[in-house]
Formats: C-alpha cells, sequence, structure tokens
C-alpha cells in the first residue's frame, strides 16, 4: 500500500512538474521568435500578386510616397511580398511594391520592449 502511495504520489508530482516545465518552453520560444512571428502574421494580409508587366518600384520612388522618412525600408525577394517601411521601433507601414500605396500598419504589440512603468 505505502508502495502505490508513493508511485502515484511521485507521478502527479512529476507530471505536475512536466507540466510546468514545458510551458516554459513554449512561451520561451514564442518570446524568443516574437518579432519574426509579428512580421509573419502581419504581412500576410498585405501580400498582393504582381499587375501583369509591371515592375517593382525603386526604394527612392518608395520614399517619395512616404511622408517622413523612414530609418529602413526593407524590400523582400518574394513578388507577394510588401516593402516594410520602419520608423523606429514604434511604427512600421506596409506599401505595395508595385504602386507605393500603403497598404496598412503593423499591428501594436502588447509587451515588446515599449513597456515603461
Amino acid at each position: 500500500m505505502a508502495r502505490k502511495i508513493l508511485f502515484w504520489s511521485h507521478l502527479m508530482a512529476g507530471i505536475s512538474a512536466g507540466t510546468i516545465v514545458l510551458i516554459m518552453c513554449v512561451t520561451g520560444v514564442l518570446l524568443g521568435f516574437e518579432r519574426q512571428i509579428m512580421a509573419w502574421a502581419d504581412r500576410g494580409p498585405y501580400r498582393q500578386a504582381p499587375p501583369a508587366g509591371a515592375a517593382r518600384l525603386g526604394a527612392e520612388a518608395l520614399l517619395g510616397k512616404l511622408p517622413d522618412a523612414p530609418a529602413t525600408l526593407t524590400m523582400r525577394r518574394d513578388p507577394t511580398e510588401p516593402v516594410e517601411a520602419a520608423f523606429g521601433r514604434e511604427r512600421t507601414v506596409f506599401l505595395g511594391a508595385y504602386t507605393g500605396a500603403i497598404l496598412g500598419e503593423q499591428a501594436r504589440r502588447g509587451c515588446g520592449g515599449s513597456f515603461k512603468p
């Protein structure tokens, strides 16, 4: 009887500790790849098929479509991906690679590095 009680209490403690360790691992991975996950999720709705026979706009033409100069301008190789214009860490705007039209903005992060007590 004592062996049975010891076995089941050991098993329950192991399952409880394993569950906590699993949650810590999963949330750690999500936090580690937060920037990539957010970028992937935000770019999805702004993907567009390129118009037939159209050429991608250059960096200077895209910069001319923006009201302010961004800190970075990211142009991806994939023709369906939007161009990202980042204004520091606070704001990212997505532009059409062929038209230069502003398609939308990146979602605001809930915690990230912008927390101010």
